[in-house]
């Protein structure tokens, strides 16, 4: 029989039908092998994270690593971010978005050690609710939550330090550094500390009420940030506690306007000697300054002394001339040179080029005759070099006015001492670890800087001198990025991909075999 052309190449349809089975076969599976690897890769003890950029812009620090890799629970993030106004819209933006990155890079190195929620404040009801639970009331916050403790790192303040640019010159404002991963860092730490250390504030000799929230002049939230940051702050009379407790870390004498007994001051002077740590700020009453039992004249044994009058500065009026005269005067404002750029106290907000305002401080200076041997007195703290020691009248009036006819009254004065010595009676029993104790003292030439106030202003200067004094290492090394160059972007670009992954491979797989049957069929 003959066969006609092409009759050859035909293919039956039970072929066709095994081709087709098998082009769906290989789909299903491929869709079955993606489900299968994105699943496993999920999982925490099975999923392996690489990171392929040169300078491993996507792996935490090391240290940050390790804080949330140590942790007993998960950390919990809660992120409230919105549109700054202009001129900060666009910094605002840029920090916004290199912190959410560092948040998911943190959630995709230890998803079982930490998580994090991006809040929508479109969705009104739930962001108030939530922010009312966290004791919120601004936002561009990121608070980080473990056990009931919470840090609240606010956008512009704690996670980037921005440089304000010049409008005459046409400069916008800019980024000077990111510090979010140093900030997420000492965020940890504050809230994975199980101690919390014990500050007590002396009372009965005319001292700033710790718990006064009304006044200016209270220290109600002062007492509220130390709880915040860990601490267990509270009155001390000495009447009903004469010996201080092993557990307490700091003692506090703030604005002391009567004198201390004999035996009270043995009590403080045991306790520093044993080392404990001690904080001290002058008086604002000329009278107690001169007294002999006064704290003033306690810490000349640690190797402060505090000098009479008021620190005064000029300042400009609204023509932009150059006055004294005013009580405005007494307000310090320091910074740049006059802040210590390597001690811990002072360290970052020198760093961050920030300044300091100290109203109402006296002078300080050293009294190396009486500082405890091998003691190191530092002063971290001057006035600028247009200020002058103001001194009272016979009627312990001010005038803020400088005297250039008095000799050593004009110039930068000392407004903070802190002084680190070895304890002449450690408390503990083993050497090694007696020999690494430390006493520590630190004084203030006024109080009002820690008010209510001024506390605000001063939130870095005063958190910073009760973790010196607890000898809390909060402030991590963590080495700044090289640049911004990341394979992923955000969760949006991380969500294209899985699902690129996961629907657009097989969809191709099975394009590509209907495009080879069809050629097939031909």
């Amino acid at each position: 029989m003959e066969l006609k052309p092409g009759a050859e190449q035909r293919v039956s349809r039970a072929t066709k039908l095994s081709i087709g089975a098998q082009v769906g076969a290989l789909v299903l599976l491929a869709f079955s092998c993606a489900a299968l690897l994105t699943w496993l890769s999920s999982r925490p003890g099975l999923r392996a994270r690489v990171d392929l950029t040169t300078s491993k812009l996507n792996t935490l620090d090391p240290a940050l690593a390790g804080l949330i890799e140590k942790a007993k629970d998960r950390i919990g993030v809660d992120v409230f971010f919105q549109a700054e106004a202009a001129p900060l819209d666009q910094v605002a933006a840029e920090a916004q978005r290199r912190m959410r990155e560092l948040l998911y890079i943190a959630r995709s190195q230890f998803p079982s050690k930490f998580r994090h929620i991006d809040h929508d404040l479109r969705d009104l009801a739930a962001v108030q609710t939530r922010m009312k639970e966290l004791g919120l009331s601004e936002p561009n916050v990121v608070v980080v939550e473990l056990d009931g403790k919470r840090v609240v790192l606010r956008l512009l303040r704690d996670l980037v330090r921005v440089n304000p640019g010049n409008p005459n010159l046409r400069q916008d404002p800019s980024i000077e550094a990111f510090l979010g991963e140093s900030a997420l860092a000492n965020a940890i730490l504050r809230v994975t500390i199980d101690q919390r250390p014990r500050v007590l504030f002396t009372t009965g000799h005319g001292e700033r009420d710790l718990y006064e929230v009304e006044s200016s002049l209270g220290l109600g939230k002062l007492q509220t940030a130390l709880t915040a940051d860990g601490f267990n702050a509270e009155r001390w009379d000495w009447r009903s506690m004469p010996r201080i407790a092993d557990d307490v870390r700091i003692v506090v004498v703030f604005d002391a306007r009567q004198p201390f007994e004999r035996a009270e001051l043995e009590s403080l002077d045991a306790f520093v000697q044993s080392g404990g740590r001690l904080l001290v700020a002058a008086t604002s009453d000329d009278a107690a300054l001169r007294n002999a039992d006064s704290i003033e004249r306690f810490v000349e044994r640690f190797g402060v002394r505090v000098e009479p009058g008021l620190v005064a500065q000029p300042i400009a009026n609204s023509f932009g001339e150059v006055i004294s005269g005013r009580r405005e005067c007494a307000t310090i404002v320091s910074g740049g040179r006059g802040i210590d750029p390597r001690h811990p106290i002072t360290e970052s907000i020198w760093r961050a080029e920030k300044y300091v305002g100290l109203p109402n401080v006296r002078p300080l200076a050293r009294n190396d005759a009486g500082a405890p041997p091998n003691a190191a007195v530092v002063d971290i703290i001057r006035s600028p070099g247009t200020s002058w020691r103001d001194l009272p009248n016979s009627k312990g009036e001010y005038d803020f006015r400088p005297d250039v006819a008095r000799e050593g009254e004009m110039g930068s004065s000392v407004l903070a001492f802190a002084v680190n010595f070895r304890p002449a009676k450690p408390r503990s029993s083993d050497p090694e670890a007696a020999a690494a104790e430390r006493s520590r003292v630190l004084v203030y030439g006024g109080a009002d800087a820690f008010s209510n106030g001024s506390i605000e202003p001063n939130r870095d200067l005063v958190l910073n001198s009760f973790n010196w004094l607890a000898e809390r290492e909060e402030r991590l090394r963590i080495a700044p990025r090289i640049d911004d160059r990341r394979i992923v972007q955000d969760e949006n670009t991380v969500a294209a991909l899985n699902y690129t992954a996961l629907f657009g491979l097989p969809l191709l797989c099975g394009l590509a075999g209907v495009v080879l049957a069809w050629r097939r069929r031909k």
